[in-house]
């Protein structure tokens, strides 16, 4: 039996007295697989539309220091227990702007090392003839592209070469 809007609301606000941070997360995730479900054609409707967030997330203000930036470098160059797959990942992240995860997930078709400007293009989901082409790119019109530094060109270089 599926939960009913007023169910999920109720456990909302339930969580909504602990932490509004939490529950704005919680309707995320609970949103997420209920449209993943929808997709798959698991469910025939999706209970949490009409559910608004209570929480409008605050911008951050915060920037790191020129000191604060090479402390976490460092920190990535000597994270004990780091395996160096996973110090590239936080390093390319940090270099590209990109999710952890969007990093991770890079396939060799993306990147573009030949010629003047090297370049990562992460394609966008888009539906073709009645049929959904599923990207790696969240919410975006097109898709991304991303011209490389030398320094992340030198990290994949390395890698793709």
């Amino acid at each position: 039996m599926e939960p009913t809007g007023d169910q999920i609301a109720d456990v909302l606000e339930r969580i909504e007295r602990r932490s509004r941070h939490s529950a704005h997360r919680a309707r995320c995730a609970i949103g997420s697989t209920y449209r993943w479900a929808l997709r798959r054609s698991k469910l025939r409707r999706n209970p949490v539309v009409g559910l608004v967030f209570t929480v409008r997330p605050i911008p951050r203000e915060r920037v790191l220091s020129d000191d604060e930036w090479q402390k976490l470098w460092q920190g990535i160059d000597t994270g004990s227990g780091m395996a160096e797959p996973m110090r590239i990942i936080l390093k390319l992240a940090i270099l590209t702007g990109l999710r952890e995860s969007e990093v991770a997930g890079c396939r060799t078709s993306e990147i573009q090392l030949d010629g003047p400007l090297p370049r990562w293009t992460i394609t966008r989901t888009v539906s073709r003839a009645g049929q959904r082409v599923e990207g790696r790119m969240k919410r975006k019109r097109r898709d991304h592209v991303l011209p490389l530094t030398p320094q992340v060109v030198g990290y994949f270089g390395a890698r793709f070469s």
